[in-house]
């Protein structure tokens, strides 16, 4: 449930992120800016799976990633702003064309009522420029006093808001693509069966008739006595001791004795080990049997 839960955030993180992305990208570079966005998203999911090795290269995938979207969120209020500075411009260098046309008419008007003293017919073009100049005025005054622009601050606001939220989600994703990472990591393994790095894997058929209990193999002093020389040449060169190879082959350390000292205890009358304990360990060594038959004791 809880690895559902992890690809459900995953896949509304990419929806989210994607929505925005493309819509950057594909205004950069054109309709491969679809491509370019889902590669760096897939990249950076990728590269935050296995960020063991490679966290600095998820990292900078992540910037990147994020840039587009963004910016794209942020559009809106550059293109708020550039209209605001515009408009500003635009009322500045009216109240400075508004300042200079003033200053033209009232030297006009000034010309005129000089002229007016010494000749007669300048009372028309008197009032005319005494009336431009009242509506320039009026105009001029109208424009200094508008009052600047609005902020905007709502639009920041909403901006900031959006960004900081997408900014919680994708962190939320990479905390679920890292969780399913761990996930992979911890999975238990089926358990292997321990393998022995010393003694090689030998497998002998062996044909035992169950109704006989007899058992094919070389003559038995014979392989006796191949048993006790092939196990002494394996504890020797496996530096493994009587108890520890009888744990590997499943043959007791008291019957390894028993087969290494055969000789010496057949010698003395003494019991020795079972053949079925020798033919055991003539499996082990992988010593190959013959044609002949003999009947193995039932213990």
């Amino acid at each position: 449930m809880e690895k559902l839960g992890n690809i459900l955030i995953i896949i509304i993180a990419t929806v989210l992120m994607q929505y925005h992305g493309i819509m950057f990208w594909v205004s950069i570079v054109g309709s491969t800016g679809i491509v370019w966005s889902i590669a760096l998203e897939a990249s950076a999911l990728w590269l935050w799976f296995y960020s063991e090795q490679k966290r600095t290269l998820a990292i900078i995938a992540s910037m990147l990633l994020l840039a587009g979207p963004l910016f794209h969120i942020a559009s809106p209020i550059f293109e708020t702003t550039r209209q605001q500075e515009l408009s500003q411009n635009s009322r500045t260098s009216s109240i400075e064309l508004l300042r200079e046309d003033i200053e033209t008419a009232e030297a006009s008007l000034a010309t005129a009522l000089e002229n007016s003293k010494t000749r007669a017919g300048w009372l028309n073009d008197i009032q005319t420029t005494k009336f431009e100049i009242s509506e320039k005025r009026s105009h001029l005054a109208a424009l200094i006093q508008q009052e600047t622009p609005p902020q905007y601050i709502r639009q920041w606001l909403i901006a900031t808001i959006q960004a900081a939220a997408l900014l919680i989600v994708w962190l939320v994703s990479v905390y679920a693509i890292r969780a399913l990472s761990q996930s992979r990591l911890t999975t238990p393994k089926p358990k292997e069966k321990p393998k022995n790095t010393k003694l090689k894997s030998k497998t002998i058929t062996i044909v035992e008739n169950t109704t006989t209990n007899e058992v094919s193999i070389e003559n038995q002093n014979t392989l006796e006595m191949r048993v006790i020389e092939a196990l002494k040449q394996e504890l020797k060169q496996q530096k493994l001791s009587q108890a520890n190879w009888g744990k590997l082959v499943g043959i007791s350390r008291n019957n390894v004795s028993l087969i290494l000292n055969h000789a010496k205890h057949v010698a003395n009358n003494k019991a020795t080990a079972p053949k079925k304990q020798f033919l055991k360990a003539a499996v082990a060594l992988g010593i190959t049997a013959g044609e002949n038959k003999f009947k193995m004791d039932n213990n």
